[in-house]
């Protein structure tokens, strides 16, 4: 692996996160490109890839962005994005 087991420990919590405040605030999201890919071929991570990818429709993706939003609340309170 190139990247550390705690890096893809830190980007599965990070996107658990994602997924539980998407379904409660129903959006809609897709992992796209090599994490689908790492998720079809491996049922993980591509051993050689340092990123996540996820794709979010312009319309929600703004309420994780925007202080005092419900999605950057839900963010800050599990300490991945700091506004």
């Amino acid at each position: 692996m190139l990247s550390p087991w705690c890096c893809n420990t830190a980007f599965t919590h990070m996107l658990s996160v994602f997924d539980r405040i998407c379904d409660e605030l129903g959006f809609h999201y897709e992992i796209d490109s090599g994490t689908l890919l790492g998720a079809v071929k491996f049922n993980n991570f591509i051993p050689w890839d340092i990123d996540g990818d996820v794709y979010v429709s312009t319309k929600p993706i703004n309420d994780f962005f925007q202080p005092g939003q419900k999605g950057a609340r839900a963010l800050q309170e599990e300490g991945i994005l700091g506004l």
